[in-house]
């Protein structure tokens, strides 16, 4: 049969079994398993369980760490709240084994009951913050700031922020559910970006003035106002550019060295590193 077509390659075979919204239950090689679906991370994601072993594979849908709620290399919307309430389906199997996607697997019924439980009102509890304070008026800027998580959870192993963010998760659930404008009139029509870099520089007292600011922040560990600097003094005529690219490099991986976060680290340094190479054009330095 031709299995070529245009984007998935040679070799696609279409599937001949799926699975109904209810899930599907079938034995295969003399083994009880069932299909479930758990949209979260994807729309199409699915849960195994394994009714005589007790076992749940969770997919990407749990894991050790704070999901992935956004990816930063930027990704349409996640459905927060799917993905809350699918990890909460899991829990109700109460599996003695718990598998995640990735990382260890959680053994005990009361172990892996729970981790499922709190996983699921992380998120929720994000989600409901975010919305709480886009009700009372608030932006994104300050929201990805203040939504914190619960007391009680936010030291479990399986929610530390290694991997997902929260303050990446509210502004995407922001995002998702109002799109880029904040509500603020300020911000529906900013200056052009060079031409606020002037005006930041005539506040400043002038190019050489923002310039000494930017490498002040620099040098007082200031490094995200270090690197909000060096992106105004990069459009300024009569600036020192390579200055100003010098000092986001060494901002990049000072942060890099303070970050936790996998994701957010790995950026810091691989943007610093093509910075250096000159492998970004003028639009992103």
């Amino acid at each position: 049969a031709n299995t070529e077509d245009g984007d998935r390659g040679k070799g696609f075979l279409p599937p001949t079994v799926t699975v109904p919204s209810d899930g599907l239950k079938t034995t295969i090689a003399g083994v009880e398993i069932e299909f479930h679906n758990g949209p979260g991370e994807t729309g199409d994601a699915m849960f195994i369980w394994l009714p005589k072993e007790k076992v749940l594979l969770a997919g990407d849908n749990f894991y050790s760490s704070f999901p992935n709620l956004y990816a930063i290399r930027g990704t349409a919307y996640r459905d927060v709240l799917s993905w809350s309430e699918s990890v909460a389906k899991m829990a109700t199997f109460k599996p003695d084994v718990l598998i995640p996607g990735h990382t260890m697997p959680i053994q005990g019924q009361d172990a892996a009951t729970t981790a499922l439980n709190d996983y699921s009102e992380a998120i929720r509890s994000v989600y409901d913050q975010t919305v709480r304070g886009i009700n009372a008026g608030k932006g994104p800027d300050q929201l990805a700031h203040e939504v914190k998580l619960p007391e009680h959870l936010k030291d479990k192993p399986y929610l530390i922020q290694f991997y997902g963010s929260v303050p990446h998760a509210v502004r995407a659930i922001y995002a998702g559910l109002l799109g880029w404008y904040d509500g603020n009139p300020t911000t529906l029509n900013p200056l052009q970006p060079k031409l606020k870099a002037k005006k930041m520089a005539e506040l400043a007292g002038g190019a050489q003035e923002l310039t000494e600011q930017m490498e002040s922040a620099l040098a007082k560990e200031e490094f995200q106002w270090a690197l909000e600097l060096s992106d105004h003094v990069k459009w300024l005529d009569d600036a020192d550019v390579k200055l100003a690219r010098k000092v986001k490099i060494a901002a990049l991986r000072a942060l890099a060295a303070r970050e936790y976060n996998a994701p957010n680290r790995n950026y810091y340094l691989s943007y610093a590193n093509e910075l250096e190479s000159g492998q970004l054009s003028e639009v992103w330095f």
